[in-house]
């Protein structure tokens, strides 16, 4: 399985529903939703970061190499703030690899052999965001958000997470942008 059947598997034990779909250039989504994305290139996932903040939604972003694995979350509100992947990850803004545009699956898919365990890391790291993220957020208390992840990974000898409050200056923390990160 690969890792979005392996989390709609999950989801549907769970009695949740799961729209596996392709990523195209027309992809919409309803407003409010919570996306998982486990796409393996970078044009899909800006496609999926615009998304998330034209239509309000979440995102979990989860993606793998052949010794490493993350996943990381992301809200509309962490747009043009250290949170937002297009600043964390300023390479995502111009690199066209693995875009299924220009070229086939069976290309992609020499050029980026995979390993099982990260693939399995990956889904995991996901699923421990969501329910972070969307179960236990409400039921913790407004200091204890900046201790939620945002971010997990690994590689063969490192794992790191990085929670909400390491990226967030003391400035935000105390400002009125505190209430957009629902820390006020």
């Amino acid at each position: 399985l690969n890792k979005a059947q392996a989390l709609a598997q999950y989801y549907h034990q769970n009695n949740i529903t799961a729209d596996i779909r392709y990523i195209t250039a027309n992809f919409t989504v309803p407003r409010h939703s919570l996306l998982i994305s486990c796409v393996d290139n970078h044009p899909a996932r800006l496609l999926l970061l615009r998304l998330a903040d034209e239509r309000d939604c979440q995102l979990i972003v989860g993606a793998n190499e052949y010794t490493s694995a993350q996943a990381y979350f992301y809200q509309k509100e962490f747009r043009n703030t250290k949170l937002d992947p297009r600043i964390r990850f300023p390479e995502m803004l111009t690199d066209r690899s693995g875009d299924r545009t220009r070229f086939s699956c069976n290309e992609l898919q020499v050029d980026n052999e995979q390993l099982a365990i990260y693939n399995q890391a990956a889904a995991s790291f996901i699923l421990q965001l969501l329910w972070l993220h969307c179960v236990e957020k409400n039921r913790v208390s407004v200091k204890g958000r900046l201790e939620l992840a945002i971010q997990h990974s690994c590689n063969f000898n490192l794992q790191r997470t990085i929670k909400l409050g390491e990226l967030l200056n003391e400035d935000c923390r105390t400002s009125d942008q505190a209430s957009i990160f629902g820390l006020s």
